[in-house]
């Protein structure tokens, strides 16, 4: 069973981005850097072990139609702050799949708008 360490590992190589351990999650970041206000932060990957899959939020002013649409959840106060709207994708441990591709172009579009 893939552990988060070698779910983000294996997302950040197809997305093209860097990570950064947190607590308990991963930053996704577009920069190779711990200068604050410099990484380019647009991700956060986060293990949800009783359902077996990963969560990955990102901002909703980041992604564009079909990453709105694409997402699987999208709440307000996920991310930032209360009033922030955030979109998640669920991706099952060690898939390879459609979940896995999808959030994949979705992280894509928006490392490349933040």
């Amino acid at each position: 069973m893939e552990s988060l360490p070698q779910f983000v590992d294996r997302l950040s190589k197809a997305i093209g981005c860097y990570s950064h351990p947190g607590r308990g999650s991963y930053s996704l970041k577009k920069y190779d850097t711990m200068k604050p206000h410099h990484m380019g932060v647009f991700g956060w990957v986060h293990e949800k072990k009783t359902e077996d899959r990963f969560l990955i939020w990102a901002d909703d002013e980041l992604t564009d139609l079909q990453g709105h649409t694409d997402a699987d959840e999208v709440k307000t106060g996920a991310i930032y702050t209360k009033t922030s709207i955030g979109v998640g994708y669920y991706v099952d441990k060690d898939s390879t799949g459609r979940d896995f591709h999808k959030a994949v172009r979705a992280l894509k579009v928006i490392m490349m708008r933040k």
